[in-house]
């Protein structure tokens, strides 16, 4: 993880295609993305998945590519760059699946909001702080590659400000895991920020301990190395606990996009690992300012390993 420095100063060109998503004008970091990629990259794809077909298309291509045709589409021969913060969750853990299937180093970027939009609702005389950050999608699915029977099977789910995402889980009679662990983001992105974390989780943290076998840890927020080894701590565990059966492990990521990268990567490298995912649609002015900005690097040939 690294500062990349002044925003303002010139930088050279260092990657050949930098992959984005289809929206850089929703709030001020992407409109910061888009300029970034100008300056470092020397040419920028724009990248969009389809739930409805399984494909992914990609603006230097022709038509779209089926997921399960990755490994046929070649990738750039000089180093590529996956831009985290306008990238859905579906696009970048396909693009990092395509990477890794060519044997292809990639470094992702993130950057941080400044502040989260919030609106306040009136609830029993008081004022309660609401962050509707993206809207529903056609709900919650397994993506094509990452797919495996989700009975008696451990979910791990990354928490964030939207907990009607979480409950959505909860209650859903496809979604019947053994197990449950919460991950928040403790180191936040911001010191306080945690607070809303809780506050807007605690009811469905609570109804999981009373249906599951549920329990919650905290791990910093923007440490995707932080988030992989504790991916990798509870699978060890539940294939210690159980020798003789098959790890069935299912990954939801749908708190931060650090902790997103991490259930991405260790699900590309564990074959067998199931992602659930909602497809929601980020809402305009979701975010005002720009953060903290991060680079990592991540490498095919050693995927234990999340350079900084």
């Amino acid at each position: 993880m690294g500062a990349l420095g002044d925003p303002s100063l010139p930088i050279g060109i260092i990657y050949e295609c930098c992959y984005v998503g289809t929206e850089l004008s929703l709030d001020d970091r992407l409109s910061w993305i888009d300029k970034h990629v100008e300056a470092v990259a020397g040419c920028k794809v724009v990248v969009n998945y389809s739930h409805e077909t399984a494909e992914i298309f990609l603006s230097d291509q022709p038509g779209g590519i089926n997921v399960g045709s990755l490994a046929h589409l070649s990738t750039p021969g000089g180093r590529i760059l996956l831009d985290a913060t306008s990238l859905q969750l579906p696009e970048l853990i396909y693009l990092m699946e395509w990477a890794d299937l060519n044997c292809k180093d990639f470094d992702v970027i993130y950057v941080e909001p400044s502040e989260y939009s919030a609106s306040y609702k009136q609830k029993i005389g008081i004022q309660s702080i609401d962050y509707s950050l993206s809207e529903d999608g056609p709900g919650i699915n397994m993506l094509p590659r990452f797919t495996s029977p989700v009975d008696d099977s451990h979910l791990i789910v990354g928490l964030g400000y939207e907990g009607h995402r979480f409950g959505a889980m909860l209650i859903s009679d496809e979604i019947t895991p053994k197990s449950i662990t919460g991950i928040l983001g403790v180191p936040p992105f911001v010191l306080g920020w945690e607070k809303n974390t809780f506050a807007k989780n605690h009811q469905e943290m609570s109804d999981a301990r009373k249906h599951y076998d549920a329990d919650f840890k905290v791990i910093a927020a923007n440490d995707p190395l932080q988030n992989y080894d504790m991916i990798n701590l509870i699978h060890r565990a539940i294939a210690a606990e159980s020798p003789r059966h098959r790890v069935r492990l299912h990954l939801a990521p749908i708190g931060t996009k650090p902790v997103a990268l991490a259930m991405s990567w260790f699900a590309v490298n564990h074959k067998g690992t199931g992602i659930l995912y909602d497809f929601v649609k980020k809402k305009s002015k979701r975010s005002t300012g720009v953060g903290k900005i991060h680079q990592w690097s991540f490498s095919s040939s050693d995927p234990s390993t999340i350079g900084k």
